[in-house]
């Protein structure tokens, strides 16, 4: 890997950017001939007869960080990949609003695409990061991952 630091695992307060994520999505490394990304939005639901206007995430966030770090060392030797990140927001995200950011740069684009679809499937799965939905009624719900 020519990378020297190839995996990167950030929260940040907020939502992540267009900004963030354009400059995030950067390919300097010219060896990489596919760059994948996910964005992941906090959707407008509705849960019982409310709708939901944000969700206010909170992490575990030593155990989060030695996790998805472990997940991206693991997906980055089975794909080959060049590089792998992740941004998650922590605090209050309105609907409409990206909230988890998922990057991975590889020699091709089958291993990026399958790559990035483990990532976001075993971080879900495995990452303590939790989410409590704020709902137009005053009312809250415990996220659950799926």
């Amino acid at each position: 890997m020519k990378s020297k630091k190839n995996i990167w695992f950030e929260f940040i307060e907020g939502p992540v950017s267009q900004q963030l994520i354009s400059d995030a999505e950067q390919n300097t490394d010219k060896s990489s001939g596919a760059v994948v990304s996910f964005r992941g939005y906090v959707r407008d639901d509705t849960i019982g007869d409310s709708r939901v206007q944000s969700i206010e995430f909170s992490a575990h966030k030593e155990i989060a960080h030695n996790e998805a770090t472990a997940i991206l060392k693991q997906i980055i030797a089975k794909y080959k990949l060049h590089t792998a990140r992740i941004i998650h927001s922590l605090g209050i995200i309105d609907a409409g609003k990206v909230c988890f950011f998922v990057k991975v740069s590889s020699g091709h684009r089958k291993e990026a695409f399958r790559a990035i679809e483990e990532i976001v499937d075993v971080f879900k799965e495995k990452v303590p990061v939790f989410g409590k939905e704020i709902l137009a009624n005053g009312k809250y719900a415990w996220k659950e991952n799926k």
